[in-house]
């Protein structure tokens, strides 16, 4: 039996069911009109309270100057249906970060430079999946990005 990782699903249910990227320009500001300590703070709840990431549920968030890390849980069915846990780190350099796609069923994907897919993320609504990207993308503007 193959097994499926959640990127794999949300790939399919997005195709499926005809979800598309939103025009959206975020607010590279919003890191400036907070202070760099709130913003961090907003970044890290407004990840922590996702639904989900490509690699499962998150256990942790860690915001820095330069980065977000994200520490989440996927659990498979494995040989002979028992269940395997995967613990999975995604960590994005907000200097690295090329552009973060919105989509209209609420996830994030966040591209690195080369179009490099670094980090996924499903939230609750789609003005958290905004909110998300505006901080990402105000953080790589504070790095001179």
């Amino acid at each position: 039996m193959r097994t499926w990782s959640v990127t794999s699903c949300a790939f399919l249910v997005a195709a499926a069911s005809g979800c598309s990227t939103i025009e959206y320009k975020a607010d590279s500001e919003v890191v400036k009109r907070l202070g760099a300590a709130e913003a961090k703070t907003k970044l890290k709840a407004l990840a922590m309270g996702a639904a989900a990431t490509g690699g499962g549920v998150v256990t942790s968030v860690d915001v820095t100057d330069e980065s977000l890390k994200v520490k989440s849980q996927q659990t498979t069915l494995g040989l002979f249906y028992v269940p395997e846990t995967r613990q999975l780190e995604n960590e994005v350099y907000f200097r690295a970060v090329d552009r973060v796609d919105l989509y209209s069923n609420k996830w994030a994907y966040v591209y690195a430079s080369g179009g490099r897919l670094v980090l996924q993320v499903l939230f609750k609504t789609l003005e958290e999946t905004k909110s998300f990207a505006d901080l990402v993308l105000s953080f790589k503007a504070q790095q001179g990005g």
